[in-house]
């Protein structure tokens, strides 16, 4: 019995180990990114927009009701101004993910090319860290 144990642990060790991965996340390219820069920045304007109706228009309403003298008195909304609230603080944090988006997809990157170089009167390739720079326009 303690055979088999080890010869099926062994046997899935084995296949865990040789076994070929697949690479489930594709490279994203820079078009990519700043798609998803753009993305985050539309949705960050229109929750900067929602949420800030959602605080004005409460509180408008609440600065009327207390000049009128014949109306009732009705509570400020305080639920809408918490979210409209929740909403202005969640678009700076859509705001920022754009920034960093936008900055990731014009980082630097260092390739090792090779070049020729002469080395005691023979030419011999080495490689040499080569600066890139990827800038979307």
């Amino acid at each position: 019995m303690k055979e088999i144990i080890i010869s099926a642990l062994l046997l899935l060790i084995s296949f865990g180990s040789f076994s070929q991965q697949a690479n489930s996340k594709p490279a994203i390219t820079q078009k990519d990114y700043l798609t998803k820069s753009r993305n985050a920045k539309e949705e960050g304007i229109l929750l900067f927009i929602v949420g800030s109706a959602f605080v004005i228009i409460p509180t408008i309403g609440a600065i009327n009701n207390e000049m009128c003298y014949t109306c009732a008195e009705k509570p400020f909304p305080v639920v809408p101004a918490v979210i409209g609230a929740g909403m202005v603080v969640g678009s700076i944090v859509l705001f920022n993910r754009s920034n960093h988006l936008k900055r990731q997809a014009m980082s630097l990157s260092f390739k090792n090319e090779t070049f020729p170089q002469i080395v005691a009167s023979n030419i011999v390739s080495r490689p040499l860290p080569f600066l890139s720079l990827k800038i979307g326009l």
